[in-house]
């Protein structure tokens, strides 16, 4: 993902058999929604909801709405990762129910503190590159 100086940052994803994909995302104070997906699917073992879209062919631009057609298990998914993602951006609007364990939780925070550090420190133009 590479930060911007104003405006949209840019996530691309380079696939195993080498294709890649593209597309903006806002920028927004803090860690980007995105970056926040990728750690909540990694750690919770998410391999259907976004990124595991991307992975599997589908276009940065497509996988948003992609997850309206995708088959029961895939839809929970997605579903879940949302919830877990807003759960970590929007700290004021916490539900008492989340569909995480406390344990995943705090991976997920660790995580989030260390990949907020490095984000943080980027300089424009820059940008973080993390395995899928």
């Amino acid at each position: 993902m590479r930060k911007s100086p104003v405006g949209p940052h840019v996530i691309s994803c380079r696939r195993p058999d080498g294709s890649e994909t593209y597309g903006q995302i806002p920028s927004q104070p803090g860690i980007p929604h995105d970056l926040i997906h990728f750690v909540v699917e990694q750690t919770l073992g998410l391999d259907r909801a976004f990124f595991g879209l991307v992975a599997s062919g589908v276009g940065i631009p497509d996988a948003a709405d992609k997850w309206k057609t995708l088959p029961a298990e895939a839809k929970a998914q997605s579903a879940r990762a949302e919830q877990v993602v807003a759960w970590f951006q929007r700290p004021d609007a916490r539900m008492p129910e989340v569909p995480a364990t406390a344990a995943q939780l705090a991976e997920i925070q660790r995580r989030l503190d260390e990949l907020s550090a490095r984000w943080q420190a980027l300089s424009p133009k820059e940008a973080i590159e993390l395995d899928w």
